[in-house]
């Protein structure tokens, strides 16, 4: 096989070239402007004409990526929200064989920091998915069926592993994860959605 002379020679600064970007996928920008829109207008008083229109789209062409409002609404909800705190809550959640106690509440004391700070950063975001529970309540169902469920039942899993070692002594490591979670949940409303700006950061274990 003999290649043409342009492709036998790379040039040594193939590193450095600058490489078009590849396009935003349309979907994706759909939902970045809707993230934007949605806290801005009220889901209500949005509609996926005033969506397309910042998306730079025709009317029509929204429908070929979102059947309805609703269904653009619950992606934001479970592709944005969800599955981004679930991934950074179970990354916290690695099991070391020689941790020890301090170690291991060094992890609980990160888990229950990222999850204050992640709903904190996406507070409006928040408060409209919890305002339109009421008319939509698959976001509840979701909620539990993507996030809270599956980061109790690892933490569980998390807090037997050590159990079993003799470093920790809990009765009922679910219950516990579940406590964990709903006092998170608690301060999270309270402290942040609740009254605005008035958290002001202090170690949640403190409060």
């Amino acid at each position: 096989i003999r290649l043409h002379p342009d492709l036998t020679h790379v040039p040594d600064n193939l590193a450095q070239l600058q490489w078009p970007e590849k396009p935003l996928d349309r979907r994706v920008q759909i939902q970045e402007v809707a993230r934007r829109i949605f806290p801005k207008k009220g889901f209500t008083d949005t509609t996926l004409q005033d969506i397309a229109l910042e998306a730079g789209i025709s009317g029509p062409a929204i429908y070929q990526y979102f059947s309805s409002k609703e269904e653009l609404f619950l992606s934001l909800f479970e592709e944005h929200m969800l599955q981004g705190i679930f991934e950074e809550l179970t990354a916290e959640l690695q099991i070391k064989e020689d941790a020890t106690y301090e170690e291991v509440r060094a992890v609980l004391v990160d888990l229950g920091e990222s999850f204050l700070d992640f709903h904190k950063a996406q507070a409006e975001s928040i408060r409209m998915f919890i305002s339109e529970t009421r008319r939509y309540p698959e976001i509840g169902r979701s909620f539990l069926r993507n996030l809270s469920e599956p980061i109790e039942a690892d933490l569980a899993k998390y807090l037997d592993y050590y159990v079993a070692r003799g470093l920790l002594e809990i009765a009922d490591t679910s219950l516990a994860a579940h406590a964990l979670f709903g006092m998170l949940f608690n301060i999270n409303l309270t402290q942040s959605l609740f009254m605005g700006d008035r958290y002001d950061g202090q170690p949640f274990w403190q409060l």
